[in-house]
């Protein structure tokens, strides 16, 4: 099967670490590894996804950013363990802690629009992994182009709804995750301004890339 970004209706992601911006919001949120909605805390803006051209594969939605939050989770997460399959073959991850929460984004600008039916994720730590794909690939965003060697996965994102203030936000595409893996950090001094639906302008410092988020399918887990 083909996993590219039309294929799995979710682009490839460069991921940005930036100045950390305070936030703070109760959520709710409920995904494949949920028995019920969990309550969560947002701490902080880490980091931000672009979408990104994969050896110029064509995007899908040239307008899905993500802004990546610290979540804490009052409740534990057992390990579990995730076969996932991509461009980059089949692998095993055993997977922790919740760490994070992506939500949809605006990248403000002349021309720039919402994303299109982009969900949110939540973010597991990966505690193991088999062997890194060490593959590596050209990629092409708005702010760089690079060849990059795509490193070990220290996440997992899975589609989960999202409730906040009151308002729902069900899942478009339950069937297509996020696995993220390292890259070699490259520095980059940029600044931009996005929109999501805590923020209508949050200022984004780019400090350095740091990761590439990959589409990916969830065969099966435990």
């Amino acid at each position: 099967m083909p996993f590219s970004a039309h294929d799995l209706r979710l682009d490839y992601f460069r991921i940005y670490d930036i100045r950390d911006c305070p936030a703070t919001e109760r959520v709710l949120t409920r995904g494949q590894f949920d028995r019920r909605g969990q309550q969560g805390v947002l701490q902080g803006l880490d980091l931000f996804a672009a979408c990104i051209s994969k050896n110029k594969e064509p995007l899908f939605d040239p307008y899905s950013n993500l802004t990546w939050y610290r979540l804490s989770q009052s409740v534990p997460e057992p390990t579990r363990t995730v076969v996932v399959r991509n461009q980059f073959g089949e692998a095993t991850l055993w997977i922790g802690k919740v760490e994070a929460l992506l939500c949809p984004a605006q990248m403000l600008g002349d021309g720039s629009k919402p994303p299109g039916k982009l969900d949110h994720f939540k973010v597991y730590r990966v505690l193991d992994y088999g062997t890194p794909p060490g593959v590596v690939v050209d990629l092409r965003d708005q702010f760089a182009a690079d060849r990059v060697t795509v490193d070990s996965p220290a996440f997992f994102a899975v589609p989960v709804m999202k409730e906040v203030r009151g308002k729902r936000y069900p899942v478009n595409n339950p069937k297509t995750h996020l696995v993220i893996y390292r890259t070699r950090p490259k520095p980059i001094a940029r600044r931009v301004a996005a929109a999501d639906q805590f923020a209508r302008r949050w200022p984004i410092q780019m400090l350095r890339s740091v990761a590439l988020a990959a589409p990916s399918l969830k065969v099966r887990w435990k």
